[in-house]
């Protein structure tokens, strides 16, 4: 695996990333401190559509997590892969997330970015760029925060995955996307639906995410 590269970016803005990887082949046989196995789909089960948000969590989601995912539809359904995610708080203007022009998006927000190692094109899924990236302005998965009408809470949280697709200072066009939608949201776990596709939906899911490390 080439090792990610980092970009001159602001770095004074973020903390530290401390990210794991780990080899192909090895995501079942220990990807936890403790070595503990991916989960099956019998253990990454199905959440309720509605939204179920820990709003003390939605701040402290800075961590390891143990990343299962499972094809439902698509070419590769019922297919599971399983790898780290990790995830780091941004700080200063990456937080806003801008549209066409780079005017600020109002009711979106962008806090936290991060990477993962896991096999999306094994489910069937788009490959945007490197999932991998540690790379603040084009990182791997990007958290996007949408506000809810009364402002109190987020009405939706969604990882974004593909540096392509998550460059902070460009705007995609092809309208390709993989993206996972949690509707359960703990200190110690998200959960929830993806789906990817481009033209159309070409792969669909369920994921669960549990935390294993700061």
């Amino acid at each position: 695996m080439t090792a990610p590269s980092r970009s001159a970016g602001p770095r004074s803005e973020i903390r530290a990333v401390t990210v794991a990887f780990l080899l192909p082949g090895s995501l079942g046989l220990a990807c936890a401190s403790g070595g503990r196995p991916a989960l099956t789909p019998e253990e990454c089960a199905p959440v309720e559509d509605a939204v179920a948000y820990d709003t003390a969590a939605l701040h402290n989601l800075d961590g390891r997590y143990r990343l299962t995912m499972v094809a439902e539809t698509g070419l590769e359904a019922e297919t599971t892969r399983s790898g780290f995610l990790t995830l780091e708080s941004y700080a200063g203007r990456w937080r806003r997330m801008t549209g066409p022009g780079g005017i600020p998006m109002p009711d979106v927000e962008t806090p936290y970015f991060g990477s993962t190692d896991i096999d999306l094109e094994g489910l069937g899924a788009l490959q945007l760029g490197e999932t991998g990236s540690i790379d603040s302005l084009q990182p791997g998965v990007l958290v996007v925060e949408r506000t809810a009408a009364d402002g109190d809470a987020p009405a939706s949280v969604t990882l974004r995955m593909g540096s392509l697709i998550n460059h902070r200072q460009a705007t995609p066009f092809d309208g390709g996307y993989t993206a996972l939608r949690a509707s359960r949201i703990t200190a110690e776990s998200l959960a929830g639906r993806w789906s990817s596709g481009a033209q159309v939906e070409q792969a669909t899911g369920r994921f669960c995410a549990a935390r294993v490390g700061p």
